[in-house]
């Protein structure tokens, strides 16, 4: 566990930093093992004494990287103007950039030069176009409630407008601080392959999520669509007292993308993955996962196929597939594969032979080539270009495919039927 106490300037806890929130308008955040962070850059006023003017200059690619992040938890279509802002603070030593859909909050730090404190709103979408049109430094500075800000590069200058006050940006619920799990890259990569394989089926909110399994052993990241399942084991020693279940919107990977390592806090109602300069906050998905390990069978290999010919001919064989399911006939023998698509409606088809080495009874699936298309991506990142894709084909209701040589990824794919 990391990071967990008591605020000695304003009493702040683990569980509960709600007089914080009243004071700056966002959640604080540790920045010593017992001091805060709204007390460490003194901003506990900046709301009702906040400068008339205020301004701070940065790079124009680490704004970049700010906005590309903070954009997802940006909603232009609410009815709440301040949802398509991002809530600038400015403090002595950094500045903290805000969004928020509701559900999710992205919190991005920038240590940079800054002159006086306080908060104001900024209209997202402009200033994300504007900064990816230009380079060197931006200065963006603040004029007033009825001036806006504006924002200056090396020869231009963008007037960005008034978009209210920085209190009307939602007040956000507190940080779950206590006991942060620290996660390395694997992980990162886990919520990103996971993330791929959700359901956008509104009629299963709860498989739109990503479901985290903590204990004290490691954690299991896992997604499905009720078509497949991604599932990946992580060992690891974990301070966690039982096991615990997060289902997370699969937006929370989008953000963490690209970081090496990230750390984990939760309570009863939110969580917070916090990476680098980025702290992501959302709240605890309502539902129960499905029980997935009950319909994932046990793998045992019975064909092996190069990943980099599993690749090529299924991108091959897709192009000619049928625009339904996409169903790709694959026609087993000891040797090889053929991937072989049919469309009777058009006389179109297609015939890609690969190597392979066969000890299945079953010689004849039809797949989904646009799962197996996602299923590869799933498995590559984990082997070279020359490794085997290990599928495990018991029946023709369901296959399950492992990486050669690991057992910690296994990729639940149901054949489509030959009827």
């Amino acid at each position: 566990k990391l990071m967990k106490g008591v605020c000695i300037e304003c009493g702040c806890t683990d569980d509960d930093c709600q007089q914080c929130i009243e004071k700056i308008g966002h959640p604080c955040h540790w920045v010593e093992p017992d001091l805060c962070s709204a007390c460490k850059y003194g901003v506990s006023s900046l709301i009702n004494h906040k400068s008339s003017k205020m301004k701070f200059t940065t790079e124009t690619n680490t704004l970049k990287e700010a906005l590309q992040r903070l954009g997802f938890a940006i909603n232009n279509k609410s009815v709440v103007p301040a949802l398509g802002c991002i809530l600038v603070t400015v403090t002595k030593e950094e500045v903290l950039l805000t969004t928020t859909d509701l559900l999710v909050t992205i919190n991005y730090r920038v240590e940079c030069k800054t002159d006086g404190e306080g908060q104001f709103l900024l209209p997202f979408t402009h200033l994300k176009n504007i900064v990816a049109l230009e380079t060197g430094t931006v200065l963006i500075e603040y004029l007033g409630d009825k001036k806006g800000a504006i924002a200056k590069f090396d020869e231009d200058v963008f007037s960005l407008g008034a978009h209210g006050a920085a209190t009307d940006f939602p007040k956000l619920s507190s940080i779950p601080k206590k006991g942060m799990l620290y996660m390395n890259n694997e992980f990162i990569t886990a919520l990103k392959m996971a993330a791929i394989g959700v359901s956008k089926d509104e009629s299963k909110p709860v498989c739109h999520n990503i479901c985290i399994e903590l204990n004290k052993n490691g954690v299991t990241v896992t997604s499905t669509d009720t078509f497949t399942i991604y599932t990946h084991k992580i060992d690891s020693e974990l301070a966690v007292d039982e096991k615990t279940e997060l289902l997370i919107p699969s937006v929370v990977a989008k953000v963490l993308d690209g970081f090496d390592s990230a750390k984990i806090g939760f309570n009863k109602q939110h969580m917070a993955f916090e990476s680098g300069p980025v702290l992501v906050t959302c709240k605890r998905a309502e539902g129960v996962f499905p029980a997935w390990r009950n319909v994932m069978p046990a793998h045992d290999s019975n064909l092996n196929i190069k990943i980099d010919d599993l690749k090529a001919a299924v991108e091959k064989a897709y192009i000619m597939s049928d625009s339904t399911y996409n169903g790709i006939d694959f026609l087993i023998k000891e040797t090889q594969v053929e991937l072989k698509t049919d469309v009777q409606d058009t006389g179109m088809g297609s015939s890609c032979k690969i190597p392979a080495v066969s000890q299945s009874s079953i010689n004849h699936l039809r797949l989904p080539g646009r799962f197996l298309k996602r299923l590869i991506t799933q498995l590559e990142t984990q082997t070279e270009s020359d490794g085997d894709i290990c599928l495990s084909i018991q029946s023709e209701k369901k296959i399950t495919a492992r990486v050669f040589g690991k057992s910690n990824i296994t990729i639940l794919l149901v054949p489509i039927s030959k009827n």
